[in-house]
């Protein structure tokens, strides 16, 4: 017996169709268990639960992490059984470990950084789901392979390419669709040959009785036609097909319904858009199943399995050979330098503190007349016809301590050097009032070692942050600011920078220091680095 107090408390939403109770009775029953009903979904929202045809509010759920659990959960949570039992049914026979392994190959994508990958799968379906379709066909239950299936995932949609395909953009990285099925459009704007793509639909849409089938035919079929081991008439093969699978427009999938077949529901796969399904080719569903996870979805395996299983070179009651995904991943070319980065000292200069406050101030706030003029304003400092470096010099000096100042211009104070808290102590360290009496000012000058001709300038600049911070670092000094100076070259890139580094300490002059640093755009591979963005 379980607790059904696990629902008080929660605000719980309600969506899809429910056939074991009317969707009024459920959202009583749990109101009666001490759950506040929603109406829609939010990040407020602790609990969906989900009948037949469930659509956008489930998606929602999951995309912001809400728990979902279906209908059956809910029947067994109101008999006071184990409600996780009825989500989590075992499964035995064809297909019933199909989606953790799944899983496991899209977690394998999602890890690895030669590969943009996306994964979405709603979770399975209901026991009265699928008894409703079976009712539908007229049969007691749905064949094995299809209910297994189903019972873990509602369909499935799977798709990834190599980042180092010459067709792929780093730009199409953000036209894959992500956490929803895709639309036939979205996967057209998408190199689907470089990669692969699997896609099943949700079995209200793959097993549906009527209005849903599509011909795919050039015109009407008349006469008789024989297909696999049966004649038929006209279009009444055409009739009989449920798209299953939308992986690829040139090879359509799809379940032969034909009454003559219901005891399996045979995958039919066609070639050249389906313009001629009489040459098509038959497989199991579990079959097709295990051959495109094998496969990984690419386009050549669907080549392979709509023509080989026609010319016998692969038995549709055999498996294929797992594709191994390294042969189809194109070669890259790491750095093999062990130093990515080298930097030379060029000059360093030691400043009092009140000075320095100034030039690191000229320095952070990137040499703009409007702020230090804004600053010198309310701190009654003269700022016409003033440089900024001026202004900021005579800003230090004034603010060398905050004790004199009132708190109103200190609040006014606050937002124009990025501090949230509107308290003198806060200003105060945004201000570096508090640093060592004498600082450095050190000049560097930094070049790559590699060959960075793929990177832009952002990245170029970002990079020349992180090794003048790596500097700092390794002198046991820290910097208050940090700025770029300049920046030049294609294939090497160079760049000088100055760090302001509160204290003293020995810094050789002309120095040089390497650095092992992966590059902005690059990721690490087998001991070297590979440009992946």
């Amino acid at each position: 017996m379980t607790d059904t107090s696990y629902i008080a408390g929660k605000t719980v939403v309600m969506t899809g169709k429910f056939s074991k109770m009317t969707r009024k009775e459920a959202q009583k029953a749990v109101a009666d268990l001490g759950a506040t009903i929603g109406k829609s979904v939010s990040g407020k929202v602790d609990l969906l639960i989900y009948g037949d045809k469930a659509g956008s509010k489930l998606q929602k759920a999951q995309q912001l992490g809400v728990e979902t659990q279906n209908e059956d959960w809910l029947v067994a949570l109101l008999a006071g059984e184990d409600p996780n039992a009825a989500g989590d049914v075992e499964l035995e026979g064809p297909l019933s470990d199909y989606i953790e392994r799944m899983d496991a190959f899209a977690h394998k994508l999602a890890f690895d950084p030669r590969i943009e990958s996306a994964y979405y799968r709603p979770p399975g379906v209901s026991s009265a789901t699928l008894a409703r379709v079976a009712k539908d066909w007229g049969l007691e239950q749905l064949p094995q392979d299809i209910s297994n299936f189903y019972q873990q995932a509602n369909g499935l949609y799977l798709v990834w390419f190599p980042n180092q395909h010459e067709d792929w953009d780093r730009k199409l990285a953000y036209k894959i669709p992500r956490d929803r099925f895709p639309t036939s459009y979205d996967l057209e704007n998408l190199p689907v040959h470089a990669g692969g793509v699997i896609w099943i639909l949700p079995i209200e849409d793959a097993l549906k009785k009527s209005g849903s089938y599509i011909s795919y035919a050039y015109g009407s079929i008349t006469g008789e036609r024989e297909f696999w081991g049966g004649k038929f008439q006209g279009e009444e093969v055409e009739r009989s097909l449920r798209t299953l699978d939308n992986g690829h427009f040139y090879y359509p999938v799809a379940f032969l319904t034909h009454p003559a077949f219901l005891n399996d529901f045979p995958v039919v796969m066609g070639d050249d858009y389906g313009a001629a399904w009489e040459d098509s080719v038959f497989s199991t569903f579990e079959g097709y199943m295990e051959d495109l996870l094998a496969g990984l979805g690419t386009p050549g395996v669907r080549r392979r399995l709509t023509r080989g299983y026609a010319h016998g070179a692969i038995a549709w009651s055999e498996r294929m050979e797992p594709v191994d995904i390294e042969t189809l991943i194109p070669a890259t070319v790491a750095t093999e330098q062990e130093d990515t980065f080298e930097v030379t000292i060029e000059g360093v200069e030691e400043v009092e503190r009140t000075a320095f406050r100034g030039k690191a101030m000229n320095a952070y706030y990137s040499r703009t007349k409007s702020h230090s003029a804004k600053v010198a304003k309310l701190l009654d400092i003269d700022h016409e016809d003033a440089e900024p470096e001026e202004l900021y010099a005579k800003i230090a000096e004034a603010t060398e301590s905050l004790k004199s100042i009132d708190m109103k211009t200190v609040k006014k104070l606050a937002p124009l050097v990025n501090s949230h808290k509107k308290t003198k102590t806060e200003v105060t360290e945004k201000l570096w009032c508090d640093i060592e009496e004498s600082n450095q000012i050190v000049k560097l000058h930094i070049k790559t070692l590699y060959n960075a001709t793929k990177q832009d300038k952002h990245r170029a600049e970002a990079d020349a942050r992180s090794v003048s911070l790596a500097l700092a670092e390794k002198l046991g000094a820290k910097a208050i600011v940090y700025h770029l100076e300049s920046r030049k070259g294609r294939k090497n890139k160079e760049a000088e920078t100055t760090l302001y580094l509160e204290g003293v300490r020995e810094i050789e002059v002309g120095s040089t220091h390497r650095f092992d640093l992966c590059p902005s755009g690059f990721v690490e591979q087998d001991g070297g680095y590979i440009w992946v963005s």
